[in-house]
């Protein structure tokens, strides 16, 4: 269930931070996306659900023009979010997808924003404060399984090699289509496209902030040494905030049909033709 919400989710996000139909045309690629392999076997994908909508729970907030429900809205994504950092360390960095949406969003005046900012924080800071109640303390877990980490499993995998091999990650279980659509951003679109990069993001609104995001938090996870093989399933919740590039290939290679056929045949591969034990 946590992992068929992940999709949901996304779509309901890019409704909220979209602009025009952006949302129909990400739609698909979030359910048919090469990660989906892992989604239905790890408790990564229950991580990823606590990540997605804690960040339904801050779109909506800042969305809101009702002080009341931004509020409601922020504590709710707070909390969420506050309990997927418990759910897993790594989470720690999906933190700053939630706070480029709300800290980039020129429109909002600065007193709402500032409350959704708030709102958010008090939620995730109360599940931080109900496990000190209970006398665990966040970085003091960080510290021991860090500790245990380096002793056992990280003295076998070279950095260099995996920092590699993460990446390598990032493109097989996002997928043709989310590499295409990062392509025609970069490029600033194809010959046969009106819009170029300006384009892009002038029409996807906030959406282009959480592909920004997730690649952050994914380099920052890498960088830090503590992500060591096994990220196709450690950074599901990354994964899902990628899928948007997506919607920047419009028609400009192929038709989305298309796009989406190479992402089904691309997760049908890797589940009969990879030996993964997640």
């Amino acid at each position: 269930f946590a992992a068929a919400s992940v999709a949901v989710g996304l779509t309901v996000i890019v409704r909220l931070l979209g602009k025009g139909e952006a949302w129909r045309r990400v739609a698909p690629f979030a359910v048919v996306a090469p990660y989906a392999v892992w989604m239905g076997t790890s408790a990564d994908a229950v991580f990823a659900a606590f990540g997605v909508w804690g960040v339904v729970g801050v779109a909506l907030s800042s969305r809101s023009t009702v002080r009341g429900s931004r509020w409601l809205f922020g504590l709710l994504g707070g909390l969420a979010l506050g309990c997927s950092v418990f759910l897993s360390y790594g989470m720690a960095a999906f933190l700053i997808i939630p706070g480029l949406v709300l800290l980039g969003a020129p429109s909002i005046p600065w007193r709402a924003r500032m409350q959704s900012i708030v709102a958010t924080a008090v939620g995730g800071f109360a599940v931080v404060a109900l496990f000190a109640v209970f006398r665990f303390w966040w970085f003091d877990g960080l510290a021991t399984t860090r500790f245990f980490y380096w002793k056992g499993t990280a003295k076998f995998r070279p950095w260099g090699y995996f920092f590699v091999a993460n990446l390598a990650n990032i493109v097989i279980a996002s997928g043709p289509a989310v590499l295409g659509g990062l392509g025609v951003v970069l490029a600033g679109g194809f010959r046969h496209a009106r819009a170029g990069l300006r384009g892009v993001l002038r029409t996807s609104g906030r959406v282009w902030l959480m592909p920004v995001g997730a690649l952050v938090a994914m380099m920052a996870a890498n960088v830090s040494q503590l992500s060591k093989g096994e990220t196709e399933r450690i950074w599901l919740p990354f994964f899902v905030f990628l899928v948007p590039l997506a919607a920047a290939l419009g028609h400009t290679l192929w038709t989305r049909r298309s796009w989406i056929a190479v992402q089904v045949a691309t997760a049908l591969v890797l589940q009969t033709g990879l030996l993964s034990k997640w």
